[in-house]
C-alpha cells in the first residue's frame, strides 16, 4: 500500500504543531525558536549574523524553489 506524499508531509508537519503546543505549554525552554537561540548562538555577534544570513540564503532558495514549476518531463 503506498501512502500519498500529502499525507506524510501533513503528518511531520502535525506532529511538529502538536509538539511545539506541548513545550509552549510546559514552559521547558524546548520550543523551536528556543532550541535554534541556543545551537545557532544568536547571542553573539557571529551567532547572529550567521542566523541572518542562513536564513536569508534559505528564504531567498525556497521562494525561488516554489515558484519554479518543473517540467512534466522533471516528475
Amino acid at each position: 500500500m503506498r501512502v500519498p506524499r500529502e499525507a506524510v508531509w501533513a503528518t511531520l508537519f502535525g506532529a511538529g504543531i502538536a509538539y511545539e503546543v506541548h513545550e509552549i505549554r510546559a514552559r521547558s525552554g524546548g520550543t523551536l525558536s528556543e532550541v535554534v537561540r541556543l545551537v545557532v548562538r544568536v547571542d553573539t555577534p557571529a551567532g547572529r549574523a550567521a542566523f541572518l544570513m542562513g536564513w536569508g540564503a534559505f528564504a531567498a532558495w525556497f521562494a525561488q524553489h516554489i515558484v519554479t514549476v518543473p517540467s512534466l518531463e522533471d516528475l
